[in-house]
């Protein structure tokens, strides 16, 4: 009887659990191709948290900013597309919140 009421509780958390969906913004954000995307993905899991990518803001035809996080806690940085790859950009500001609720 218990692994019945968990698993219907796990389902039920599993039902009831919306994943946040990837936000892509700004003015170049019609450029991002699918390859774009996958690769701006790995590089932004890959970046210097090591978090889950939340939003693009593609803010030129070859760079993108990238929040990684969760709603609480994020980081800010950006990519750059050089040699038909994504990747960090060292020269740019790495930025961290973190929000604290009541």
């Amino acid at each position: 009887m218990r692994a019945f009421a968990f698993t219907f509780a796990l389902m039920l958390v599993a039902c009831a659990t919306e994943p946040r969906r990837l936000e892509i913004t700004g003015r170049y954000a019609s450029r991002i191709s699918a390859e774009d995307l996958r690769q701006i993905q790995l590089a932004a899991t890959e970046g210097p948290e090591h978090l889950s990518l939340q939003r693009i803001d593609a803010v030129g035809p070859n760079r993108v900013r990238v929040e990684v996080g969760t709603y609480t806690d994020f980081v800010k940085f950006s990519l750059i597309k050089r040699k038909g790859r994504w990747i960090t950009d060292r020269s740019s500001d790495i930025k961290t919140y973190h929000f604290l609720h009541p």
